[in-house]
């Protein structure tokens, strides 16, 4: 009987083993086939939403991380590719990027949707004796992140000082706001008789526009935006005649309920 008992125990400890082996067996070969099994290696990248940046750009660049060591050999394993750190990664080394969304396209590819920043307003430089003027494509948050074209169109702010670096805010959110509104609402009531103008941030209270008229406006992001242009656009419908324009020196809109203006 106690032989019975013994042979039962035997048998059951070598099942289990057996079990435990088989288990081991299963999971080494689940991780290999996870990690190194060839219909899973990632073999192609799909960008999407790009405009202005290469697509060879961002495929160059998520393959260069693609391959991870696992179990001290090399995989390129869809399970395994780091999506997380890899749009982190590219957001930081392409400024024109303003978010980046990878997902995994089973079983080999990974779809890359990006969306590049916008182009608010340019900021420039004059140029300087012997260089060229300079100019920085800003977003929306007033950041720099790629260098432009001062040919084009659109809103200009001048700035003073060195240039600046890319990711760098040359002005903030709420003063490029007011610049924005004035430029579109100064075209939209066809204020001036040019619509060529650039803007200079002369301090925390003033921001000066130049006009393709030689005279400026003188306004701030501090007080009512809509009140300022309404009171310009009065003074100039109602005080100042197309024709007198040109002996302008400036207008400044930023005081109370008048608009001041002064001839050269």
């Amino acid at each position: 009987m106690q032989k019975k008992v013994k042979k039962q125990q035997t048998f059951l400890k070598n099942r289990f083993f057996l079990f435990g082996v088989g288990a081991a067996l299963c999971a080494e070969l689940l991780l290999y086939g996870i990690a190194f099994f060839p219909l899973v290696q990632i073999h192609a990248v799909q960008v999407e939403g790009n405009k202005e940046v290469s697509k060879n750009v961002i495929e160059g660049f998520i393959f260069e991380r693609l391959w991870r060591t696992f179990l001290l050999a090399p995989t390129a394993s869809i399970f395994l590719a780091d999506t997380q750190s890899m749009q982190s990664a590219l957001v930081r080394a392409i400024p024109e990027l303003e978010t980046v969304h990878i997902q995994r396209k089973f079983p080999d590819i990974l779809t890359i949707a990006v969306q590049e920043r916008g182009v608010a307003a340019l900021w420039c430089w004059p140029a300087q004796e012997g260089q060229e003027s300079y100019c920085a494509a800003l977003d929306k948050q007033g950041m720099a992140f790629k260098k432009a074209d001062p040919l084009l169109g659109g809103i200009k702010i001048y700035g003073q000082g060195q240039a600046l670096n890319l990711r760098e805010v040359a002005v903030k959110p709420d003063v490029l706001e007011a610049i924005a509104y004035f430029a579109r609402e100064a075209k939209r009531r066809s204020l001036f008789l040019q619509e060529e103008l650039s803007f200079e941030i002369v301090s925390e209270n003033q921001i000066n526009v130049h006009t393709g008229e030689e005279w400026s406006v003188y306004f701030t992001h501090t007080q009512d935006f809509s009140w300022q242009v309404t009171k310009l656009q009065s003074v100039l419908e109602g005080k100042i005649p197309p024709e007198k324009r040109k002996k302008l020196e400036y207008i400044d809109v930023r005081f109370g309920n008048q608009a001041y203006f002064k001839y050269r």
